[in-house]
């Protein structure tokens, strides 16, 4: 009952702060929500999701939350108050599925975000695996939310909040009846289609602008390889500008999210116009850059972060801090420089990796969980994620 009046007070609370700072446009259904029991399947944008996706909606919605927010006792404390349900993050969690399960079976709302983690450009990551499965196995109608403008008012990348506005769109997406009986690939397609956003797009067509005094800020987390020179780790953010310590290329971020040259380049303009664009071109980049790698006997270093921690863990558990020194990445191992001994991870070895917060690489190595934080916020760990994830989608036996 407690949890019940404090969800309630929390959530009047976020509603007046979130509507007033990021002007939010709720769309209901023409034909109304169904009554609970439904699972709500939405977009994955910024931190502030659940809590946007949270007041938008009537019902109270439990979260599936990674397990990593649980750590902190104080958050911790405060998910269960509000009915947050932990997960493992890239791995399969029978736990929090029947968490779920008993959820709906009580008349409860359910909330989750398939694609795992939260856009870096703007545009709908790939949804998990699995997702299509939970939706048969709970028989609840579904709803599908796509937050727009969410990127542009809080990229991942970014501490600041932008002026501007957040549409959040709902739709009825199965009934009960189509979640039990349709194939499960039409529901992956449908969900899939349902869930895409591309923030880029979406501004151009409505002409919303975000407004912000540090609009590039910490760009570098996200986008590693210039696309001028092709150099990497060599970008550099300032205010609203962006610019490459290799070429000297700079570049500006304007209030519609768009990049446009601000001096006299070595030769032309920037040569990608979005963020999404630019995405594209450094994971092209890291895949060629990988392949010439795996062609010569060498190892060299493809990725690395100057200065982490290193932490190792358990689940929810609190971490254990094991040091600190320089992250390397090559085509056979990923080495943490510790001043004792380095730790090293061989890289067909390293499962369930992804990036928690916008900073934090959490792999798991011989059923261990370890987790690599920069000591420097313009540090990016997406990078050493993305290199890792290429190594690991070419043959094996090419790296060992």
């Amino acid at each position: 009952m407690g949890s019940r009046y404090f969800y309630l007070i929390m959530r009047l609370a976020m509603k007046i702060w979130l509507t007033r700072r990021f002007r939010l446009d709720v769309q209901l259904p023409e034909g109304g929500l169904p009554k609970p029991p439904y699972l709500v399947v939405a977009n994955h944008v910024n931190y502030w999701d659940p809590f946007i996706v949270g007041v938008a909606l009537p019902h109270r919605i439990s979260f599936v939350a990674s397990d990593s927010n649980f750590r902190n006792t104080i958050l911790r404390s405060l998910l269960r108050l509000i009915g947050a349900i932990s997960k493992t993050k890239a791995r399969t969690d029978m736990e929090s599925v029947r968490t779920m399960r008993n959820l709906v079976r009580s008349n409860a709302v359910v909330g989750i975000f398939p694609e795992g983690q939260r856009t870096w450009d703007g545009v709908t990551r790939d949804l998990m695996p699995g997702s299509e499965k939970l939706v048969r196995l709970l028989k609840v109608p579904v709803v599908a939310t796509v937050l727009r403008g969410a990127y542009f008012s809080t990229p991942r990348w970014s501490e600041f909040l932008r002026r501007g506005r957040l549409v959040v769109e709902n739709r009825l997406l199965f009934s009960a009846e189509e979640a039990k009986t349709l194939p499960l690939d039409e529901i992956s397609t449908r969900m899939k289609d349902a869930l895409f956003h591309d923030e880029n797009e979406w501004q151009a067509a409505t002409g919303i602008r975000y407004y912000s005094r540090r609009s590039a800020e910490y760009v570098e987390q996200a986008f590693f390889c210039c696309p001028k020179c092709g150099v990497f780790g060599e970008i550099r953010s300032n205010g609203h500008t962006i610019s490459c310590g290799a070429c000297d290329a700079q570049v500006r971020v304007g209030s519609d999210g768009r990049l446009t040259g601000t001096r006299s380049l070595s030769s032309g303009t920037f040569p990608v116009p979005t963020f999404r664009s630019w995405n594209l071109y450094q994971l092209a980049a890291v895949r060629n850059r990988v392949s010439d790698a795996l062609s010569h006997p060498s190892n060299p270093v493809l990725a690395w972060v100057p200065r982490a921690n290193l932490f190792r863990g358990n689940g929810s558990k609190p971490l254990l801090h094991i040091g600190c020194g320089r992250v390397l990445l090559t085509k056979r191992e990923l080495v943490v420089e510790l001043e004792n001994a380095p730790y090293v991870f061989s890289v067909p070895r390293i499962t369930s990796y992804h990036i928690q917060f916008s900073q934090d690489l959490e792999f798991y190595f011989q059923k261990t969980l370890f987790v690599i934080r920069p000591q420097s916020k313009r540090a990016s760990t997406y990078w050493l994620e993305q290199t890792l994830r290429v190594l690991q989608e070419t043959n094996r036996s090419d790296i060992l």
